[in-house]
C-alpha cells in the first residue's frame, strides 16, 4: 500500500504543477488581451485627436469673373489691333521714332511683335482660367 500511495502522492503533485503551470499561462494569456486592448484604445485616441487637429487645404479653383473677362477680352483686342496696325497704319514708324529717341537696340516691329505675343498670351491665359 505504501507503493501505491507514493506514485499518488507523485501523480497529485504533478497534476499541482501541471495546474500552476495552465493558471500562469491563462493569467499571461488575460494581461497580454487586457494589455493589447488598452493599446488599441490608446491608438484609437491618438488618432481622433490627430484627426481633429488635421486642416483640410482646399485648392484654390479659379472662378468665372467679370474682371476676368473684361480683362481676357481687353488683352486679346490690344494684341489683335497692334498686330492689326502694324503695317497699314505706319504704326511701326511711329514706334520706330520713339524707339531712336531712347537709343534702344531693338527694332519697332520685333518689339511690336512681342508685345503683341505677350498680350495674346496674357488674354489666352486668362480665358483658360476663365473656363475653368
Amino acid at each position: 500500500m505504501a507503493e501505491e500511495q507514493k506514485p499518488a502522492e507523485t501523480d497529485i503533485a504533478e497534476l499541482k504543477k501541471e495546474l500552476a503551470d495552465i493558471k500562469r499561462d491563462m493569467m499571461r494569456q488575460e494581461l497580454e488581451d487586457i494589455k493589447r486592448e488598452k493599446m488599441r484604445q490608446e491608438l484609437e485616441e491618438i488618432k481622433a485627436e490627430q484627426a481633429q487637429k488635421q486642416v483640410y487645404y482646399e485648392h484654390y479653383v479659379p472662378r468665372l469673373s467679370i474682371l476676368t473677362v473684361i480683362m481676357a477680352t481687353a488683352t486679346l483686342l490690344a494684341a489683335g489691333y497692334i498686330i492689326g496696325t502694324l503695317y497699314p497704319f505706319n504704326l511701326v514708324a511711329e514706334v520706330e521714332r520713339y524707339l531712336v529717341g531712347y537709343g534702344l537696340p531693338i527694332g519697332a516691329s520685333l518689339l511690336l511683335a512681342i508685345v503683341s505675343l505677350v498680350l495674346f498670351f496674357i488674354g489666352l491665359g486668362l480665358v483658360t482660367m476663365a473656363k475653368k
